[in-house]
């Protein structure tokens, strides 16, 4: 019985994703990803806005020409991709630009059409947004993000999809009813100018988990029925010379990126492997002030995927990750390029559910028709060998397969059963082992009244030991005097001694 209706409380606690149980799973999880990291791929290197690039280049954020010198350094140094981890969601204020058109304006009222022209000229080649959109053009390489507001759709869009946009929605979707994509209800881009003019967009926004960890990033977005890719499935498309053309997918099961086959979860989050010793040296990073000065060679990016990002304290996001309790958005971001290029990620397939489920009814089944019915020694044995392949195996397919199977529900409900069972069995014996010392007593106690009524005081006496005293002291008081009517003193004696060796004022035996 306690065996059934354990079963069934965790299969009901498993149904809700209880906390706790979901916690320890995490806990697993992340100790197979800690184990399990693979080296740094030193075609990803990130050029980071740093504390030391911020003192020596002053307060953040910069003027977007310095970007802009930046994505032409890097083009010219035949960067292969160069990702922004960096949101320029409008254009930066120039009252230059400002007082020129103001300027423009009075000459054309006076019939300058001519100097009119030459001043707006003048004040858009002086502009730091014209440099930094220059830049983008000519680079063609230059890919930037965009970002969601999550949440389920009540209507329609505030307006409809910019056409930057439209060319970077993926379009072979194949739906079963199994995916429960993540959806947004408001889009964050660039300023248009940029938008329309860099090489492609993705989003950069992160999926939590429910103890805060970051461990997981949404492969695409349900954007009212239209489905766009993160910055870095943007960025492993465009290292395979592909485009939105060439990725389909799978809801709940999978994206295909030409030839690579990246398992996702039901909501269409890719849950990346961690890559670097365990030491924390993982990707190459370069001080954004070292790269602009020249102290870092121009070959060190030459066919290189280069990922942009703030890392200066108290600007740039950090996370906790199974790997790093400050881990910054682009590091993260790095290692989910690298995860997607090589396939190496954990996958939680829609199928593991049913695997999940099973081995909690196997646990339920050995508590309540295998544990009750073996002894104890057994009963140890065969908990101790279940916990470790419930375990193990967990453990031993997240490392060799990337296949992570939530056990610790099933764990959970061997644990608790067996020390319920264990303990409900112990009470028993000791039950019965009360019962059968209680009639012990009073067989002895019956049989050492017989010995004493025939007269052999010594067996009555034997018998009477094997009794609490508290229980026979009148017995053995009238079986002292009868020893003492036999003249038999030293044996009176002993019977006294046992008697005020448990209660020394009994009567008048002192």
């Amino acid at each position: 019985m306690i065996g059934c209706l354990l079963t069934l409380a965790f299969l009901f606690l498993y149904i809700i994703n209880f906390a706790p149980l979901k916690s320890l799973d995490f806990f697993v999880y992340d100790m197979a990803v800690s184990a399990g990291r693979m080296p740094a791929d030193d075609r990803i290197v990130i050029v980071d806005v740093d504390d030391h690039s911020i003192d020596k280049m002053g307060r953040w954020p910069w003027s977007r020409d310095v970007m802009a010198d930046m994505v032409q350094q890097l083009s010219d140094a035949q960067a292969r991709l160069i990702a922004v981890d960096i949101f320029f969601s409008e254009k930066q204020r120039n009252q230059n630009m400002e007082m020129s058109a103001k300027l423009a304006k009075v000459l054309r009222q006076q019939g300058k059409e001519t100097e009119a022209l030459r001043v707006e000229q003048d004040a858009l080649e002086a502009d730091p947004d014209f440099h930094l959109l220059r830049a983008v053009q000519e680079s063609k390489r230059v890919y930037m993000p965009i970002f969601f507001d999550m949440g389920e759709p009540m209507g329609r869009p505030d307006a409809p999809l910019p056409e930057y946009l439209k060319t970077m929605e993926i379009r072979d979707v194949m739906d079963d009813g199994l995916g429960e994509p993540l959806t947004a209800v408001k889009l964050h881009a660039p300023f248009a100018d940029l938008a329309n003019t860099t090489s492609g967009l993705g989003f950069l926004n992160v999926a939590l988990d429910a103890d805060g960890e970051l461990r997981s990033e949404p492969a695409v977005v349900d954007y009212f029925g239209h489905f766009f890719p993160s910055l870095a499935m943007v960025v492993v498309m465009k290292d395979l010379n592909l485009s939105v053309s060439d990725v389909q997918l799978m809801l709940g099961e999978s994206v295909k990126v030409g030839g690579l086959h990246i398992g996702v979860d039901k909501h269409m989050r890719v849950y990346p492997a961690f890559h670097g010793d365990l030491n924390g040296v993982g990707f190459k990073h370069y001080s954004f002030d070292d790269v602009r000065s020249g102290q870092v060679p121009a070959a060190s990016f030459k066919d290189k995927i280069v990922l942009i990002g703030v890392t200066g304290t108290g600007l740039g996001e950090t996370y906790i990750t199974p790997v790093d309790a400050h881990m910054s958005g682009v590091d993260f971001h790095a290692n989910v390029i690298q995860s997607l290029l090589d396939e190496s990620f954990f996958v939680q397939p829609e199928w593991s559910i049913w695997i999940e489920l099973g081995l909690i009814l196997l646990v339920g089944a050995y508590l309540s028709f295998v544990l009750p019915r073996i002894s104890a020694l057994w009963g140890a044995l065969g908990s101790v060998l279940l916990l470790l392949l419930l375990m193990g195996s967990s453990f031993v397919l997240l490392l060799s397969s990337g296949l992570w199977l939530q056990v610790m529900s099933a764990v959970g409900l061997l644990l608790l059963g067996y020390v319920l069972l264990t303990s409900k069995r112990f009470f028993a014996s000791e039950e019965a082992r009360e019962k059968i010392s209680e009639d012990s007593v009073e067989s002895n106690k019956m049989l050492g009244l017989s010995f004493q009524s025939q007269g052999m005081l010594d067996l009555a006496f034997e018998k009477f030991r094997k009794c609490p005293v508290d229980d026979v002291a009148d017995c053995l008081y009238n079986l002292a005097l009868d020893f003492e009517r036999k003249r038999q003193f030293n044996k009176a004696t002993s019977v006294y001694e046992h008697i005020t060796a448990s209660n020394p004022e009994y009567k008048d035996v002192s």
